[in-house]
Formats: structure tokens, C-alpha cells, sequence
């Protein structure tokens, strides 16, 4: 966030030499989500270079890290709660079971079967995962929670990721479908899907459309 403010804060001299506006011209940092924290933050750290902020959407309280009550994946997973209240038990579950298996930082050959079995577990198409993959993954997952959470409107919507009405009701549903209790890791993959390029998206399996390619991911 810092770096963040401090680029703007170098970039807008520039850019008012640029339009030949005077180092007074008014100054209003405007932006939603993460953009509206953003702003917010940029008028109260750069007080002599922006004279407003508007701040849309911007939970300020949530930023990672403040002391604000629920923090921010606390939120996230009362949005789970909601939607069904065994959900964020499961996928506690389906994270350590997959930390389990990742073993991100542990570079022996064992750790390596060990990335295998996952990589296999996840129905992924590729047979091995590397320990940088595994980072990856780990963000991956979790970022994926973030979106369905910011995203769980009562309608289809696509700005982030096609993604249907409710989707944390769905992906829960989702992850409910493996028929071993214990066994998680198995629904992760499908209540996933939709959060990156490189996999089929949430909306598409719900609506029962054919994979990218069979059996894998």
C-alpha cells in the first residue's frame, strides 16, 4: 500500500506538467473496491497533493491486517457460514489437508511424492507440482474464496469471473458433493473453478458444460 500511495504521489506532478495544469490545480483521487482505499489513504498521507478523495465501495475496516472486527477472511468465512453452516468447517478441512500434501517448504524427494499425490488428488492434468506451483496453488485457492465472497450477489455476474447467482452457496454445494466425510480435498477443485485462466470456470460446471478436457484440471 505504501509503495502504492508513494507511486502516485510521484506521478501526478508529472502528470499535471505533462497537461501544463499548476502545481494548485485541484486534485481528487476517486476509485472503488481496493481503488477506494487507495484514494481515502492518498488524501490522508498526501495531504499537499490531493484535495479529495471519493472512496466507492472501499472497506476500509477489512484491509489485511487491521485490527478491525471481523478482519477480513473472517468475513469471508461468515459469508460461508451463511450459505451453509458445515462450509467453512469443510474447507478448513480441504486447507489442511492440502497444506498436508503441499509441504511448500520442504525440498525433499519425499515432499516431492508428496506434491504428486496432490497433484493427482486435485485431478490436475499436469502429474507433478513444483514447490514454486505449490505457492501458487496455495494463493490461488484462497484467492478464489476472496472472489466468491465479493462476488456473492443474487445474479450471475462476470466482472471478476463468470460466476452464477449465490456462488458461495454454490461452491459449497460443491464441495459437499465428494461422498467421502473426510476426504475434502476431493471437492476443492470444483468449488474453485472460474478463479484463473487456466482452469474451467464455476459457472460453466454448474451449468454442466463440457470441461476443458476430460477428468482433469
Amino acid at each position: 500500500v505504501e509503495q502504492a500511495l508513494a507511486d502516485y504521489a510521484m506521478l501526478l506532478p508529472r502528470i499535471k506538467a505533462k497537461f501544463g495544469l499548476s502545481d494548485s490545480s485541484p486534485t481528487i483521487a476517486f476509485g472503488g473496491s481496493y481503488g477506494g482505499m487507495l484514494s481515502a489513504w492518498m488524501r490522508l498521507r498526501y495531504l499537499a497533493l490531493v484535495d479529495g478523495a471519493i472512496a466507492a465501495s472501499a472497506p476500509m475496516k477489512f484491509a489485511v491486517g487491521s485490527p478491525a472486527t471481523p478482519g477480513f477472511y473472517e468475513a469471508v468465512s461468515l459469508d460461508l457460514q451463511g450459505a451453509d453452516p458445515a462450509c467453512p468447517e469443510r474447507v478448513r478441512l480441504a486447507f489442511s489437508q492440502l497444506l498436508a500434501l503441499a509441504r511448500p517448504d520442504d525440498a525433499s524427494g519425499e515432499a516431492d511424492a508428496s506434491r504428486k499425490v496432490l497433484a493427482h488428488r486435485l485431478r490436475l492434468c499436469d502429474d507433478e507440482l513444483s514447490r514454486g506451483q505449490v505457492q501458487h496453488l496455495l494463493a490461488w485457492a484462497r484467492n478464489a474464496f476472496v472472489v466468491l465472497g465479493m462476488c456473492d450477489y443474487p445474479y450471475p455476474a462476470s466482472f471478476l469471473a463468470p460466476l452464477p447467482a449465490w456462488p458461495i452457496e454454490a461452491a459449497c454445494r460443491l464441495m459437499k458433493q465428494d461422498p467421502a466425510e473426510h476426504d475434502a480435498l476431493g471437492g476443492l477443485p470444483d468449488s474453485q473453478r472460474g478463479q484463473s485462466g487456466s482452469t474451467v470456470s464455476l459457472a460453466r460446471s454448474l451449468r454442466g458444460l463440457p470441461r476443458r478436457r476430460p477428468g482433469c484440471f
